[in-house]
């Protein structure tokens, strides 16, 4: 992926699921998006490259539910603490990943990993594997475990390292009658990420249509990188080094205000 830039595109919708007459009264049967409330869905990309390559995760928090790492022994991870409610908590099963500052703007995604037990005194995780090597090792890096909220469909292809395969060209269920579309032929970036706003109310997801209804596809939201020079470094002779700073420098906007003179 050096030196190109993604192509991929995605189109989400929410289709009306079978049997929703079955469902308790408290979702209008008529409602495709199928969620007792709203949710801001985040795709995102997690093993970039071609379609058949790629693989992607899911959360229904915009991947916001987070949980600060104090140490990491093997497999346990010890937590600050746990989420205040069963919502933002986490449960066996769960796909984490164990991520600081230097994880996250490598652009190198590792396998996500399970839950398998939960302490809640102790305040840790056993996860069903060892993180990177180096990854939250260093607490001036910030160390923290996201969750992610993905499980493979029934029938559907095994996640590969923890993340669901890219298939183009088809609808993939997320949940609730939330609905995923790659369009063929993409190539994907690490960390390249749509954001799907399910909305009770109108009993759908809100994306744009053209004029047939039909959802459309749109680039990824992010991420966005940009680059400014900074200096630039060049040697004058042996030990001799010279800066030019390419900084721009703001003047102060503000000025001290002046004594007032007694008369």
């Amino acid at each position: 992926m050096a030196g190109q830039e993604p192509t991929g595109r995605l189109a989400a919708r929410t289709a009306r699921p079978p049997r929703v007459e079955d469902d308790p009264c408290i979702i209008h049967p008529e409602s495709r998006y199928r969620g007792p409330e709203n949710q801001l869905y985040r795709v995102e990309i997690h093993a970039g490259g071609p379609g058949e390559q790629a693989t992607f995760k899911w959360s229904r928090e915009n991947g916001s539910v987070v949980f600060p790492v104090t140490s990491l022994a093997e497999a346990w991870a010890t937590l600050a603490a746990f989420g205040r409610d069963d919502k933002l908590d986490l449960n066996v099963g769960d796909w984490v990943e164990v991520v600081d500052d230097a994880y996250a703007v490598r652009g190198e995604p590792a396998p996500l990993l399970q839950v398998e037990e939960v302490d809640l005194p102790g305040h840790r995780v056993r996860l069903s594997g060892v993180p990177v090597a180096g990854v939250a090792q260093d607490a001036r890096r910030h160390p923290y475990l996201r969750r992610w909220d993905h499980r493979a469909p029934t029938g559907a292809p095994k996640p590969r390292g923890g993340a669901l395969p890219v298939q183009e060209g088809v609808w993939l269920d997320l949940e609730d009658g939330v609905q995923v579309w790659f369009k063929p032929g993409g190539r994907y970036r690490p960390g390249d990420y749509w954001v799907i706003p399910a909305r009770t109310i109108r009993g759908t997801v809100e994306w744009p249509v053209n004029e047939a209804g039909e959802p459309m596809l749109r680039e990824a939201d992010g991420v966005r990188y940009h680059y400014a020079p900074l200096a630039w470094v060049y040697s004058q002779g042996e030990n001799e080094i010279q800066v030019d700073d390419l900084r721009y420098v703001f003047q102060a906007q503000s000025a001290p205000v002046p004594v007032a003179q007694e008369t």
